[in-house]
């Protein structure tokens, strides 16, 4: 087992002394003797108390006493020390509060110091979360105004300068051009008489047009009619609902999520940014505790999606 240092000896005989019946000095008193003396410690010596250190109540006390034995002082501390309103108390107080003062240590705050403190910082943090929020709201609304603009000025170059006619005035148009050919037509064309085989002859050939119409019509009836698929050609089919991968498809919050991202315009398969998500619940006073078919996200997932995983 290796010797023991110098200021491991030391610190045990200062410790034990103070114990011994008549012993007036405190271990602190003993180190500042030993720091007058010309006894010199070895480089592992204990390191010197920080003068800066806080001075507490109880060291004022050892100080102010130190000729009652460290025993008796020890039994007085308990009595003084269990009623912090005394003035006996109140005096080592006082003595600890102007000696840290002088050191520019702060004195011991009171619960109800610290609980004022600490409401005065979570006031303090409220607002400056609340700033932020409208600074990016106002962002939020000069970037919407700029895209508008932006919309609009390229809409209104991409209209044509004329505008369309009616479907009157088309006919009314064709109707003339037709006239005004048949006029041409009949003023450079003299006006001649079929004979009856010429007749006989347009009669076989418009006949004959007539019949493969009839028969090209009968062809497509049979092509639709073969079509067994029972889907009817005509109705639009209905687009296939997005899917919903989440949990919990009837909670609060997750349906305001999904309804919002649609309210949004953000994909389905997207998530909805922290921003987005607390500016919406600050503009559609959105509580996870009023959750009803007054809300307008009520059983969106249910209504709107495909439920996946449940």
């Amino acid at each position: 087992m290796p010797a023991l240092s110098k200021s491991t000896i030391v610190a045990q005989i200062f410790d034990a002394l103070p114990t011994v019946d008549g012993f007036k000095y405190s271990t602190q008193e003993l180190e500042e003797f030993l720091s007058r003396s010309s006894f010199k410690m070895n480089t592992t010596s204990k390191k010197p108390s920080n003068p800066n250190r806080k001075v507490s109540v109880y060291n004022c006390y050892l100080n102010s006493n130190s000729d009652v034995p460290i025993d008796e002082r020890r039994k007085r501390w308990d009595a003084i020390k269990s009623d912090t309103d005394s003035e006996e108390y109140q005096k080592y107080q006082q003595m600890a509060d102007k000696i840290n003062s002088e050191k520019n240590i702060p004195s011991k705050l009171s619960k109800e110091d610290k609980k004022a403190l600490k409401a005065e910082k979570t006031k303090a943090d409220k607002a400056a979360l609340q700033e932020e929020l409208k600074k990016a709201k106002e962002l939020y609304e000069k970037h919407s105004e700029v895209t508008s603009e932006v919309t609009y000025e390229l809409k209104t170059d991409s209209e044509p300068d004329t505008e369309l006619k009616t479907d009157s005035e088309q006919d009314t148009e064709l109707k003339s051009d037709s006239e005004q050919d048949t006029e041409l037509k009949s003023d450079s064309e003299p006006e001649t008489i079929p004979s009856d085989d010429e007749n006989s002859h347009f009669d076989k050939q418009l006949q004959q047009i007539k019949d493969d119409e009839d028969q090209q019509l009968d062809h497509e009836r049979v092509a639709e009619d073969s079509n067994d698929s029972g889907i009817d050609s005509d109705n639009d089919e209905q687009p296939d609902k997005p899917e919903y991968k989440g949990k919990k498809p009837d909670s609060a919050v997750n349906n305001y999520k999904e309804w919002k991202k649609h309210q949004l315009g953000i994909s389905p398969d997207k998530s909805l940014s922290r921003f987005e998500y607390d500016k919406g619940k600050e503009d559609d006073n959105f509580n996870p505790k009023e959750y009803d078919d007054n809300c307008s996200w009520y059983n969106y997932i249910e209504n709107n999606m495909t439920i996946i995983n449940s």
